[in-house]
């Protein structure tokens, strides 16, 4: 329901070209002092994988509008134990 929610504030953009590849999901407000998330969806991975990723592919690049005020989110699903790990952290 939240992705859903988002909708109505947010322009929301799947696989969103930035930097040298795609953020899995892009969340864009239209004012810029609200943040800007990039999120990072990983399976059998870490979520420092998924960060690490979101830093060296820039994909906050073109977000300058954003800069200081962009939230990057790393999430990891093990299909094996049905468990989730989640990170948040600006940028």
């Amino acid at each position: 329901m939240a992705f859903f929610y988002a909708n109505a504030f947010y322009t929301v953009a799947l696989e969103c070209p930035s930097g040298k590849g795609y953020a899995d999901i892009a969340f864009i407000h239209c004012k810029p002092n609200i943040p800007a998330m990039l999120v990072e969806l990983k399976v059998k991975d870490t979520v420092n994988t998924a960060l690490d990723q979101i830093r060296e592919k820039r994909y906050f690049a073109g977000l300058e509008k954003y800069r200081g005020n962009t939230l990057l989110m790393g999430i990891s699903y093990d299909r094996k134990t049905k468990k989730h790990e989640r990170a948040i952290e600006r940028a």
